[in-house]
């Protein structure tokens, strides 16, 4: 498994003041699409198991397979 490298800053700011907002954009362009993705997915499973559901580490898309052929005429 691939270790994560860890990103910690932190910033003192008003709650939902423009300063905090800048910040925020700032630190999430920062990270980059892969770390935005990641995080977002953390909250997913995150969810899941808040939820109850067992296969919370699986995404709940869909997995079936279908082969296409084109026609003889």
């Amino acid at each position: 498994m691939m270790d994560k490298k860890r990103v910690v800053v932190a910033q003192m700011s008003r709650r939902n003041s423009e300063e905090e907002k800048c910040f925020d954009r700032k630190f999430w362009s920062d990270v980059g699409h892969e770390a935005r993705f990641s995080a977002a997915w953390d909250m997913v499973r995150e969810v899941a198991l808040l939820r109850g559901e067992r296969n919370a580490c699986e995404s709940g898309l869909q997995r079936s397979v279908c082969t296409l052929q084109q026609r003889k005429s």
